[in-house]
C-alpha cells in the first residue's frame, strides 16, 4: 500500500468519525440547545474541533456560581472547586456508542487578585554561563605593533 493509498483512508476514516459526532449532535440538540442557550447568557462561546465540544465561560464569583448552577440544572454534576482556585474543568459525556459526545465544561476566573501571605527566604544556586570551547582562556600580550597577540 503506497503512502497516497494510506492518506486517503486515514482522511475517509477521519471524515466517518466526524459524521457520527454530527449525527450525535443532532440526537442530543434539544440538550445542547438548552445548555449552549444559558452558557451564552453568562458571555460565552460554545466550540468544537470536531472531538470534543468545548464549554468555556470568564467572568467573577457571580458568573462562576450561575455557571454551576447552569451545569447542575442540565444534569451534570456540579464541580468540587477548591479554596482559592481560579477556575476548574470538568468533562461530561453525553450519551454511549455512536452517540457518545465529550463536553468540557471550564471557567476561568477575571477577578483574581494577588494577596501577600508571607515572606520567605530561599538560598538559590547562582550561575555565570561561560563558553570555553568557543572562546578559549588566553593571555593579551602586548607588541611594538599597533596591535595585540594573543597566546594561547
Amino acid at each position: 500500500m503506497n503512502a497516497l493509498t494510506k492518506l486517503n483512508e486515514q482522511m475517509q476514516r477521519k471524515r466517518d468519525e466526524l459524521r457520527q459526532r454530527r449525527m450525535a449532535i443532532k440526537r442530543h440538540s434539544e440538550k445542547l440547545a438548552a445548555i449552549f442557550a444559558d452558557v451564552e447568557v453568562l458571555g460565552g462561546e460554545p466550540h468544537t474541533d470536531g472531538d470534543w465540544i468545548f464549554v468555556p465561560v470568564n467572568g467573577d464569583k457571580v458568573k462562576f456560581l450561575a455557571f454551576v448552577r447552569m451545569i447542575a440544572k442540565h444534569g451534570f454534576r456540579a464541580p468540587k472547586v477548591e479554596k482559592g482556585a481560579t477556575g476548574f474543568n470538568q468533562l461530561e459525556i453525553l450519551g454511549e456508542g455512536d452517540s457518545k459526545l465529550y463536553v468540557y465544561f471550564q471557567f476561568s476566573s477575571t477577578a483574581c487578585r494577588r494577596v501577600k501571605i508571607g515572606t520567605k527566604t530561599v538560598e538559590q544556586d547562582v550561575y555565570e554561563t561561560v563558553c570555553d570551547e568557543m572562546m578559549p582562556y588566553a593571555e593579551v600580550t602586548p607588541t611594538s605593533d599597533t596591535a595585540n597577540e594573543i597566546a594561547i
